[in-house]
């Protein structure tokens, strides 16, 4: 097989996982409000931005096999849990914060994978011809 289709339909079922985690997330903040505007989740670009280069990032990682992330599961624990310690630093204390960079994850994956894994081969492909493994 030329494409990695497994790693490309879990990515996508990642990605509309945050898409729908980030629109419940809003669902459930809606109904809690109390009719306090000031309260209420506003999506941020800034953030929308940073959740789609994080998971860019790790995406573009993973599949040139940046630090051996592909090879060795305590690798990927490793740099999961810091960036975990990272994300709950900036993120934990605002929901606006959480959903737009939620969001932001859930595109990036989206618009990363279907780039290159659909239309194009995955960085890191070691065939000749162009191919992904």
């Amino acid at each position: 097989m030329g494409r990695p289709w497994k790693r490309i339909a879990l990515d996508f079922v990642v990605g509309i996982t945050a898409l729908v985690a980030a629109r419940q997330l809003r669902r459930l903040e809606d109904d809690s409000d109390d009719g306090d505007d000031d309260r209420s989740i506003r999506l941020d670009p800034g953030w929308v931005l940073a959740g789609a280069i994080s998971s860019v990032g790790w995406t573009y990682a993973y599949d040139v096999d940046a630090f051996g992330l592909r090879e060795s599961a305590k690798r990927r624990v490793a740099l999961t849990a810091c960036w975990s310690a990272v994300s709950r630093r900036y993120l934990s204390d605002d929901v606006s914060r959480t959903y737009s960079h939620t969001v932001g994850t859930g595109v990036g994956t989206l618009c990363y994978r279907t780039w290159f894994g659909l239309v194009r081969p995955r960085p890191g492909s070691r065939d000749s011809n162009g191919e992904s493994e």
